[in-house]
């Protein structure tokens, strides 16, 4: 179900990266940077009563409603979530870069990011690798996810200084990598725990680039792991959040230092158990991600940056006749 688009103020948006083409406020169908919807939480009692954590949390921001000849000042918490072609670019790194300080002018940001687009893929290939007895490609697969990021890295900060923190703390989840497909091969086999282990490096390894790059604008900013904050259950690959518990941490970690005026940059897709250890909401559920901060921080909007326009019918690469919904 869907809900129908509603007439709304329109702003103008020009000379993006394409990349930036469209962003999807709440829910679709929607309309693209030249007519970008604004959406608002909805009031209830108690956000937490759903048996459906999933629907419950996406049909909570994605409310629209209109503003007829009103115009009012936007103020309060903003959740803003970039897909990995957002970042998967010098170029579209810092556009994400610029599009966040634009916004925290107005807005307590908390911006949730994937890997750059591809890691993900290069790292579930070296487990894979790993499992068939192949030893050599996780290495050359590690070192070519270290190239990428510190190319990024380089690409993008200008502060050496800066550079090598990024570029060290990257190496080390890197080098995590390796060692996991190391115990993977040993073991003759990836289960859903190790591989939500190694799926999880990319987002870790996105959030140093993306909160130096703000820094270096001049925007406070702290990377901040969604292991610490997001709770799920065990069910690996597609674990479920519990919001009570995701709530209190989230609050406890978050709001401090939107109160200071950082943005907290988090991993989208990852969260933990309650024993810490690491667990994953799912391919493609960085969005998801984002709602569920949204919900435990009281955000007053969640605008999700994309490359298409919007909720389709399918994957667009695997069916070009997919349609906007």
């Amino acid at each position: 179900m869907f809900l129908q688009e509603s007439e709304t103020d329109r702003m103008s948006i020009s000379g993006l990266h394409p990349e930036y083409r469209k962003c999807r406020r709440g829910c679709c169908p929607t309309k693209g940077l030249k007519g970008r919807q604004r959406n608002k939480t909805q009031d209830v009692e108690d956000p937490f009563d759903s048996s459906n954590t999933l629907l419950y949390t996406v049909l909570l921001f994605f409310r629209r409603y209109a503003e007829v000849g009103v115009e009012k000042k936007r103020s309060g918490i903003l959740t803003m979530k970039f897909g990995g072609t957002s970042v998967g670019s010098p170029e579209s790194m810092l556009q994400s870069a610029e599009i966040i300080c634009n916004a925290q002018k107005e807005w307590q940001c908390v911006v949730v990011t994937s890997a750059l687009s591809g890691v993900t893929d290069l790292l579930l290939k070296g487990s894979s690798c790993a499992v068939s007895g192949d030893v050599e490609t996780p290495k050359k697969l590690a070192e070519e996810l270290r190239d990428r990021h510190k190319q990024a890295t380089e690409a993008v900060v200008q502060s050496e200084s800066l550079r090598t923190q990024v570029n060290n703390k990257i190496g080390i989840l890197i080098d995590n990598f390796e060692n996991l497909c190391g115990a993977i091969n040993v073991l003759g086999e990836a289960t859903p725990r190790a591989l939500d282990a190694v799926a999880s490096i990319g987002e870790r390894s996105s959030i140093h680039i993306l909160s130096a790059v703000l820094q270096e604008l001049g925007v406070p900013s702290e990377p901040v792991e969604a292991t610490q904050i997001v709770v799920t259950d065990s069910n690996f690959q597609a674990a479920r959040p519990d919001l009570k518990a995701t709530t209190v941490k989230t609050r406890s970690l978050l709001l401090p230092l939107l109160e200071a005026n950082c943005v907290p940059v988090v991993t989208g897709f990852v969260a933990a158990t309650p024993d810490g250890i690491t667990t994953t909401l799912g391919r493609g559920g960085s969005d998801y991600s984002a709602a569920i901060l949204a919900t435990a921080v009281g955000a007053d909007e969640v605008w999700i940056w994309t490359d298409v326009d919007g909720v389709m019918t399918t994957d667009p690469r695997i069916v070009p006749e997919a349609e906007t919904i």
